[in-house]
């Protein structure tokens, strides 16, 4: 078992980066500051493609209780605005991660 600690941090980085974005539209215009903060928490997904191999092995190690662990985490981390669109989000999140299991089926050894 390889864990899910760098899923977490990829998914805590995504979110943070959505969540900024999502802010600064808010007014259907980014000014100079919400520029600089998007640009501030993007530098962070470089961590995630540095780290993709050990996502990449984590992900493809993925048992039920830990798909289940991401599933709530992500849904306790993701905070938008429009409660609709953060459900759609969640059950997206929720199949990606449940399809996990269908698609080893075609996996090639």
């Amino acid at each position: 078992m390889v864990g899910i600690e760098s899923i977490k941090d990829a998914l805590k980085t995504v979110i943070k980066v959505g969540t900024t974005v999502e802010d600064a539209l808010e007014d259907k215009k980014v000014n100079f500051f919400e520029a600089i903060a998007i640009a501030k928490n993007s530098i962070g997904l470089w961590g995630v493609v540095k780290d993709f191999p050990n996502i990449k092995a984590e992900f493809l190690d993925l048992d039920g209780d830990e798909k289940q662990e991401l599933i709530e985490y992500f849904a306790d981390e993701l905070d938008l605005d429009n409660d609709q669109v953060e459900e759609i989000i969640e059950k997206c999140f929720d199949f990606i991660i449940n399809a996990t299991a269908f698609l080893a089926i075609f996996k090639v050894a």
